[in-house]
């Protein structure tokens, strides 16, 4: 997860997480990271949150949400605020179009106007601060994420070489996956690498406490 912030020179992303059972649309989110924003998703805490308790519904059943990006909004000075109008103009757009969505802002609780950001005079220091739960973007620290394909994959008998082979990832990536365990590394890898250990897409993802 991130803390959106104006002016953070990086494109946001609207992307939906998907039901791999029937391909509903079941939640509309907004990132400067998708693939890390993803991860967090699969390890929410917050067990009160129905997405939540979808996942785990999911993980259950060996399944893992499918994430499709659905707009980018480039970097600029009113990009948050775009962004944020965009990912309610989607979530709109999925409920008009049927699908029984998860979020919380936007859905079982109005999306306030007054998150939106406006660029044209600086904000106060205390301005914009949402109080829980009514936020339309969820804002805290991310933890330290460490990859554990090392272990798991030589726990089960697979060499560097070998797996990159099966999983068909460029030999650089997963060099890097093989030495660094805090490489940052894309949902599609993840999604290759755990096809071919046969786990769960969160299995090879821990997150440290700082």
């Amino acid at each position: 997860m991130y803390k959106a912030q104006k002016g953070s020179g990086k494109p946001y992303q609207i992307y939906a997480l998907i039901d791999p059972r029937d391909n509903a649309v079941r939640y509309v989110g907004i990132s400067i990271d998708a693939d890390e924003r993803f991860i967090s998703h699969l390890h929410d805490p917050n067990a009160n949150l129905p997405k939540t308790r979808w996942i785990r519904e999911l993980r259950q059943r060996g399944l893992s949400p499918i994430m499709q990006i659905l707009e980018t909004i480039e970097a600029g000075s009113n990009a948050l605020s775009l962004a944020c109008q965009r990912e309610m103009d989607w979530i709109n757009e999925m409920q008009r179009r049927g699908y029984s969505l998860l979020n919380v802002m936007g859905v079982t609780r109005n999306y306030s106007a007054s998150y939106f950001p406006t660029p044209s005079r600086k904000p106060r220091k205390d301005e914009g601060k949402p109080k829980p739960p009514e936020r339309p973007i969820a804002s805290f620290t991310p933890k330290k994420q460490r990859l554990k394909v090392r272990e798991i994959a030589e726990r089960q008998g697979w060499t560097q070489a070998k797996l990159q082979r099966a999983a068909d990832v460029n030999s650089r990536t997963m060099s890097g996956i093989w030495h660094d365990p805090y490489r940052r590394v894309t949902y599609e890898v993840l999604v290759k690498i755990a096809r071919v250990l046969k786990v769960e897409i969160t299995d090879p993802v821990e997150e440290e406490s700082d």
